[in-house]
């Protein structure tokens, strides 16, 4: 008796999987097509990032988040260089309970190198938020060339600087730099700098 319903147990099985399989397929979008995040996903990923900027001194600041800076991409008929979504994870300085006008802490790094093109051009694109109202700047550097933008807390603030380097530097390999100055937190802040392909 045992082994008849045994028997019977395994013959059932795999028309349960299959059966189990066609339900699954049914409710998926068809093939090739993601179907979207339900709601409960889309709450637990939006809680996961409003967690990532608390735990990163940001609770409460109306400055854009660095998840929500604009992700840059090249012009049509240039190609980027360098580029930097999200500078702050980086690093840089801060000046911690310092009120604006008081100590300004700066620091200098590079952010990568690139080989010059016969056009001797380069564009660098960049911008900032400040998660407090402080006074902060971010300067983009190539090859003694550079331009600075002044980081706002009330939304962001952008720059874009076209520059032509010299004829000798052709071929040479080109240093990008970043200094982020501030007197209180590190401020949030992309770049991407571009050249002619």
């Amino acid at each position: 008796m045992w082994q008849s319903r045994q028997r019977l147990r395994l013959g059932l099985l795999p028309g349960l999987l299959l059966a189990s399989m066609l339900v699954g397929l049914s409710a998926c979008a068809p093939f090739g097509v993601m179907p979207p995040p339900p709601r409960a996903a889309l709450a637990t990923a939006t809680a996961a990032a409003n967690a990532t900027v608390q735990a990163s001194g940001l609770a409460g600041a109306s400055a854009t988040p660095a998840a929500h800076l604009p992700a840059l991409t090249p012009d049509v008929g240039w190609v980027a260089v360098v580029q930097v979504p999200d500078g702050s994870a980086l690093g840089g300085p801060s000046v911690l309970g310092s009120s604006v006008g008081g100590s300004i802490a700066s620091s200098t790094m590079t952010l990568g190198h690139f080989t010059l093109s016969s056009a001797a051009q380069v564009t660098i694109i960049f911008g900032c938020a400040s998660p407090a109202p402080v006074q902060a700047t971010v300067e983009i550097g190539v090859e003694g060339q550079s331009a600075t933008v002044t980081c706002v807390h009330s939304g962001g603030s952008m720059n874009r600087f076209q520059t032509a380097l010299a004829a000798s530097d052709v071929g040479r390999t080109l240093t990008v730099t970043a200094t982020i100055s501030t007197d209180g937190p590190t401020p949030q802040w992309y770049t991407l700098v571009e050249q002619p392909k």
